[in-house]
This record gives structure tokens, C-alpha cells and sequence, in this order.
């Protein structure tokens, strides 16, 4: 008996440190690419609702690749589109490999985890579902080794 409470109090104690680590997160989704290749083709598209127009959030996209991805970058185009239907595009690099080509990110196995502040401190405008679609920049049409495209919007406490 005295197992199955240490046992149970250890589940607890890690989903409490698990929550408390991720506090500032409101939402994150992924877009998983076909047998670890992104395509030009493909895009991303996520949709967020901000819960506060008076809270100023931190927005990020998330990629998730391993050793087959051959640039040490990634030009990203990413297309948002408001509510009431206002578009605006930007186009941004993600350098994932420091001068020497080591990875950036965590790694776990073969794969590496990073991420990039896209829109710092960002105000939404208006109530309502935000659109946001994500394609590759690359010139190359299919890109090996990416195996996630992630969105993560968090509340920004500066």
C-alpha cells in the first residue's frame, strides 16, 4: 500500500512541476509534415482566438527536425489573416545550426527541438479566430528532416 502512494504522489508531484513550468502557455498546435519531408507545396495553417485583447502575447513558431535536414536554416513565409479578414505576410528566418553546424535546440535521440519569437509582445486587434498559415521559403521544392511545423501563443509578462 505504502507503494501505490509514493507512487501516485510521484504522478502528482511531476504534473504539478509540468504545469508550473508551462504557466504562460494559452495554446500550441502542430502540423506534422509527410514521412519527414515539407514540401513548398504544404503549408501550416493554424487558427487561434486571443482570450484577452488586453493581454499582450508572445507569439512562436516551433520546428521539429532531425540530422537529414541539409541547410543550417529555414526561410519561413507566414500569413496571417485577422477576423474581419485583414491580411498581412512576413517572411522570416530561423537559423537552426550555430557557425560550426551544431543543431540549436533541444535534442532528444535523432530529433531537435527549437523555436523562434515571431511576434514579441503583440496586441490581437479584434475578437474572433486569427488564421495563420506557415509555408517554407526554401528553394528547394521538398525539404528532408522536418518533421513538425508548431504555432504556440503564450501570455508575455514584461
Amino acid at each position: 500500500m505504502k507503494t501505490k502512494r509514493c507512487w501516485g504522489l510521484g504522478c502528482i508531484g511531476f504534473f504539478l512541476i509540468s504545469v508550473a513550468c508551462d504557466r504562460h502557455k494559452v495554446t500550441e498546435a502542430f502540423y506534422a509534415t509527410t514521412q519527414n519531408q515539407w514540401n513548398s507545396d504544404s503549408v501550416a495553417v493554424f487558427s487561434i482566438a486571443p482570450p484577452d485583447l488586453n493581454q499582450s502575447y508572445n507569439l512562436l513558431v516551433k520546428l521539429n527536425h532531425t540530422n537529414d535536414y541539409p541547410f543550417s536554416n529555414l526561410w519561413l513565409f507566414i500569413e496571417t489573416t485577422s477576423p474581419s479578414g485583414l491580411t498581412v505576410n512576413d517572411t522570416i528566418e530561423c537559423l537552426m545550426a550555430d557557425k560550426e553546424g551544431k543543431w540549436m535546440g533541444r535534442q532528444w535521440g535523432k530529433h531537435y527541438y527549437i523555436h523562434f519569437p515571431w511576434r514579441p509582445a503583440f496586441k490581437f486587434a479584434e475578437n474572433g479566430n486569427y488564421h495563420i498559415s506557415i509555408q517554407q521559403g526554401m528553394r528547394a521544392e521538398w525539404l528532408n528532416g522536418i518533421t513538425e511545423v508548431g504555432l504556440r501563443l503564450e501570455k508575455n509578462n514584461d
